[in-house]
Order: C-alpha cells, then structure tokens, then sequence
C-alpha cells in the first residue's frame, strides 16, 4: 500500500484504504505537438513563494543551469508569498533577470496553459521541520503537470515519490541537493 495507509494502519487493525484527491482530467490535458513553444527551455514553478516549497532552491538550479552548463532556460514563477522580494533581489543579484519570470497570482482557470507552455515542473519542496513531514503530503502542481503533458522534476519529499515514477514521468533528487535537481 501507500506510504500514508501504512501510518494510518498502525493505529487501527483494520485494513486502510487511501482514496486520493482527483483531477479533472478535461481541464489538465496535453495539447499535442505545441508550435508556439520557444527553443528556450521553459521551467516552471508553481505556488508559494516561500522557503519550503523550495523558491530558493528552484532559482538555484536556473543559477547552475545558466552560468556553469550555459543552458538557455526560462523560469516562470506561477504564485506569490513571504519570500517573493528576497527572490526577486535573488534574480537581480545573479544576474538572471533575462532567465527567471514572475507572472505573480495565476487564477485557476490560466493554469493550464501555464502548464502546457512549460517543458519541466520544477517542484522542489523541502522536508519540514521536527516531525518530518514534508510541505507536499499530496501535490496538486504535479498532478496538474503530468496531466498537462509535462514532466516533473522535485525531490523525493513528501507524497511526491508517490506520484512522480522516477524516470518515466519525471525525475527524483535527493532533497536539498540543489546540483541533483539540477542534473
């Protein structure tokens, strides 16, 4: 069973049965072979923009990816939060300004273009604190991605390694190691 059945079965002798959240499947669809996409590589984030879902991280790897692989990669940051300034000054202080976009709140019905526009989700959500628990117990921005067509990379937190097959629809790094996101 799931990782989240087996806690809930050591306080009970019944058997667990975890039914996760759904999807509309209508609403998060690939579109086929998209023609507007640019030849820049286009990474998402997508959420609060704060420490544990990882912000810092996610412009880290763009950071890596730009000066030391000189790759030519755009990040768009779907959300807002806490931490916002400090990323944006993060941007300007290493020179991404031409690399990293803030498209600020995104309402729900322009997420799944912003989904089908991008080539890789980043989700690099951190473990929390003293319990252990992590920021993505279940993480919708995957489940909207891989529905869209698009694959995920993140760390092996939370409910992700549940929901991304390393591999196959995404890769798993190693959590906080910001040079694994970035391979």
């Amino acid at each position: 069973g799931s990782r989240l059945g087996s806690y809930v079965e050591q306080f009970t002798e019944k058997t667990a049965t975890v039914i996760h959240n759904g999807l509309d499947m209508d609403l998060y669809h690939p579109v086929g072979e998209a023609t507007g996409k640019s030849r820049q590589g286009r990474i998402l984030f997508s959420g609060a923009i704060k420490e544990a879902k990882g912000i810092f991280d996610a412009l880290r790897v763009i950071r890596l990816l730009v000066a030391e692989a000189g790759a030519d990669v755009l990040l768009e940051i779907a959300g807002t939060g806490p931490q916002e300034s400090a990323a944006r000054q993060f941007v300007l202080e290493n020179g991404l300004t031409a690399n990293v976009v803030f498209w600020g709140a995104v309402n729900k019905e322009r997420m799944p273009d912003f989904y089908r526009r991008g080539d890789i989700l980043l989700c690099p959500s951190r473990q929390a604190g003293f319990s252990g628990k992590a920021e993505e117990s279940f993480g919708y921005t995957a489940l909207e991605a891989m529905s869209s067509g698009v694959p995920v990379v993140a760390y092996r937190t939370g409910g992700l390694p549940e929901q991304v097959i390393d591999g196959v629809t995404g890769y798993l790094a190693e959590p906080g190691d910001v040079g694994d996101l970035a391979n």
